[in-house]
């Protein structure tokens, strides 16, 4: 293996696992000026029993491909990039990973008695954001994991922000604690609805999500069906899989106005069959979710990157379509542009 390769892989898992984006990458949240010749805390090893795993961090960590090709990485070359640990919250002397659950992981399963690692002091809300940007460029991750993602990393903005305006500020339409989600957006290229629509998916319950992450079920109607009670949700997924039922937009908005407001234990699987059945009467349920926006492949390589899926490549292309057409079709808003 030559030092070339290795720093070739080095780069790229700093890439993959460390580097955030915008305003909120690890430098700014450090406060460390990369013009100033400030120097980053410095490597050290830290032994294996002292290092815990964060009990937030919203990526899944499992054996699959990519982790067997990590460990077959580090096995041969060791961890290229150090762990960010910050002192354990609840257990002195001991550390908490911010970064590098992955690598953990890995190095678990070879056994390895430390790790490289560098500590810091971060408050809970640097904690959540770096865990969040960290990992986010990674290839393969799901829509669940993303979605809870944006929704730590929002509630920690959130928090930050609320502490710096007063109790009477907080409520007010332009107060920074209403710009959470606009600032993740713009820090990820998407919109500040895609980012929200997201946040909403985390009120579903693990089976429909488990749904969502199988794309046999639209993110559109996902979000309508977040605001169900759980109980209503899992009857909902219960008739899905025996009637093998697609639920579309138009049909999750029915089922969203009939139970969000019911409370919880008053729902049965016969009012939500029943439900379905009379919604069934009135327009049949889609057999297949509607086909989204099409975009051939090299158009997406070239213009997307390649962590969009194909909710927010859709949200751009309707965003971009929505300004052309308010320039320069007269009736689009008449028609309504959501």
């Amino acid at each position: 293996m030559t030092g070339d390769t290795a720093m070739g892989d080095m780069k790229k898992e700093m890439m993959q696992e460390l580097m955030g984006k915008g305003p909120a990458s690890l430098s700014k949240v450090f406060g460390i000026n990369e013009g100033d010749g400030t120097k980053e805390p410095a490597e050290q090893m830290i032994p294996a029993d002292k290092i815990h795993p964060s009990d937030k961090n919203p990526f899944r960590v499992e054996m699959n491909g990519e982790m067997i090709e990590l460990i077959a990485s580090i096995k041969e070359r060791g961890i290229l990039v150090p762990l960010i640990l910050r002192p354990h919250p609840g257990v002195a002397g001991e550390y908490e990973i911010i970064a590098g659950h992955r690598r953990y992981f890995a190095g678990s399963h070879l056994n390895l008695k430390e790790y490289p690692a560098t500590t810091r002091n971060l408050t809970d809300e640097e904690a959540d954001i770096i865990m969040v940007d960290s990992n986010l460029n990674r290839e393969n991750i799901s829509i669940s994991e993303k979605a809870f993602a944006y929704r730590l990393k929002y509630e920690a903005i959130k928090r930050t922000s609320g502490r710096k305006c007063c109790g009477e500020e907080m409520g007010r339409r332009n107060s920074p604690i209403k710009k959470s989600s606009g600032i993740i957006a713009e820090q990820m290229g998407v919109s500040d609805r895609t980012i929200k629509d997201y946040v909403r998916l985390t009120y579903l319950s693990r089976k429909m999500l488990d749904v969502v992450d199988q794309k046999e079920l639209p993110i559109k109607a996902a979000v309508q069906l977040s605001y169900l009670p759980l109980k209503a949700q899992d009857f909902l997924h219960s008739i899905m899989e025996a009637e093998n039922l697609k639920i579309d937009l138009d049909a999750a908005k029915m089922l969203k106005e009939q139970f969000a407001e019911v409370e919880n234990e008053r729902i049965s699987m016969d009012d939500v069959y029943g439900f379905l059945k009379s919604a069934q009467m009135r327009k049949p349920l889609e057999s297949k979710p509607k086909a989204a926006i099409k975009i051939n492949k090299s158009a997406r390589k070239r213009f997307f990157p390649q962590s969009y899926d194909d909710y927010q490549i859709q949200q751009v292309i309707e965003e971009l379509l929505g300004a052309w057409a308010r320039e320069h079709n007269p009736e689009f808003e008449n028609g309504g542009s959501n």
